[in-house]
């Protein structure tokens, strides 16, 4: 079983490691348990992925590769989730784009997607040159918002677009 490649290989590695170290583990890792001096030297020795897939061919019982598989992708799906979360505010930035433009979230979502596509994306946030944030006091001391310029607008949706892409982990390859 090919387990163990250049991404995960240090993690594979010191997966194993960790269950050699652990004596009510080690059993449960280990074809032969009687082996167990054999099999941490080697382990030790393993210095790129495809020794440490000899190592797991030869030591490794197939429960244990099966587990490590198993929190391989767990970690996956961890990470994955980790880069889709979005902050409160830029959920509710989101949510206001969907009420202003009169759609549901998914079709913001792809409304944002689509100007991603047409417009290109930033490492860094946009220019905020031509948009004026335009708050005055009312005679209460509270900040009354100006209602939003086309141009306000559309540096809103560039933001919105751009902090989303930051968080998703997307990378164009342009």
């Amino acid at each position: 079983m090919e387990l163990a490649n250049d991404d995960n290989f240090a993690w594979v590695h010191a997966y194993f490691r960790r269950l050699l170290l652990e004596p009510d583990r080690h059993g449960q890792a280990l074809v032969a348990q009687d082996r167990l001096a054999a099999a941490s030297t080697a382990l030790q020795d393993a210095a790129d992925a495809t020794a440490l897939n000899a190592w797991l061919d030869e030591y490794a019982s197939q429960d244990a590769q099966l587990r490590c598989r198993n929190a391989l992708y767990q970690r996956k799906c961890s990470q994955g989730l980790q880069r889709l979360s979005l902050k409160k505010a830029l959920y509710g930035d989101l949510m206001a784009l969907a009420a202003d433009k009169g759609y549901t979230l998914n079709q913001a979502v792809e409304y944002l997607l689509d100007l991603h596509r047409n417009g290109g994306r930033s490492d860094a946030p946009p220019s905020a040159d031509d948009a004026l944030v335009t708050n005055s006091r009312s005679g209460d001391g509270k900040i009354a918002e100006s209602p939003l310029s086309d141009v306000d607008e559309e540096y809103r949706e560039r933001m919105i677009l751009w902090a989303m892409s930051r968080s998703t982990g997307y990378k164009d390859d342009d």
